[in-house]
């Protein structure tokens, strides 16, 4: 998977796949993804682990959730983990 700062500008300019999705890790955020698909589609979301189990979850979609938004729900999500929320 590859790693990069996503900016406002990557995210908004980032091409599609050909076919199937890529998901793009965050290098300033560990477990914050950008998921492209091959239609186009953008959305971010969080893989982290709970009990030794591997988690994704989905924060929403770009344009209505920009990379600073998305790096903030995330970091709320992984204190409510903290927490014992799952």
């Amino acid at each position: 998977m590859p790693t990069k700062k996503l900016t406002d500008l990557f995210v908004e300019r980032v091409k599609p796949p050909d076919r199937g999705r890529v998901e793009y890790f965050d290098a300033s955020f560990p477990g914050l993804a950008l998921r492209v698909t091959n239609k186009g589609g953008k959305s971010f979301s969080l893989h982290y682990r709970n009990h030794g189990r591997l988690r994704r979850l989905t924060i929403g979609s770009y344009p209505a959730i920009k990379p600073a938004r998305a790096r903030s729900e995330a970091s709320a999500a992984l204190e409510r983990v903290r927490q014992g929320v799952d």
